[in-house]
């Protein structure tokens, strides 16, 4: 959402129309136009349709169910857990239908690499045998929490490969 005031003010924040604060971060701000770009969690918004919302100067409060336990991430709907040593996905826990969607020892987010070498046409032509041989890509540099603000939590993965 990208939004102008009609006043100086340093921080901003969104209210629904029922006078609710949402989750929201500043994205980027210009202090001469007194422009701001957010990011906004806006809930109840019918397909096909708009909510309106209200930009406020200051910055106010706003309830977040998102937690951060280390690795492990969680709202009211899932949890999921982050292995620090390899970086893989251990756990996406759905609290709703109490269903774990990875397999125990399994690895959420694992990365393949695939040598392909084509007879011809080597632009669209993918060999069959290619897929035989998966090259993981599994050497991990850094596991850790980056963002934590309410609205976003982000665990970054970096990963490097000597393929």
């Amino acid at each position: 959402m990208h939004v102008q005031m009609p006043a100086p003010t340093a921080e901003v924040s969104v209210v629904d129309a029922h006078g609710h604060v949402l989750p929201s971060q500043v994205l980027d701000s210009n202090s001469d136009t007194h422009a701001f770009t957010l990011e906004v969690q806006a809930k109840d918004v019918p397909p096909m349709g708009y909510a309106v919302l209200h930009v406020v100067p200051g910055k106010k409060a706003f309830q977040s169910d998102l937690q951060a336990h280390g690795l492990t991430l969680e709202n009211a709907n899932l949890r999921l857990t982050v292995d620090p040593d390899n970086g893989c996905i251990t756990s996406l826990y759905d609290k709703k239908s109490h269903f774990e969607t990875i397999a125990k020892g399994g690895c959420g987010n694992q990365l393949q690499a695939f040598k392909n070498k084509p007879a011809q046409y080597d632009a669209w032509n993918i060999n069959p045998d290619a897929f035989k041989h998966p090259m993981p890509i599994d050497e991990v540099d850094s596991v850790k929490l980056v963002q934590r603000n309410g609205l976003r939590d982000i665990i970054e993965i970096k990963r490097h490969w000597h393929g």
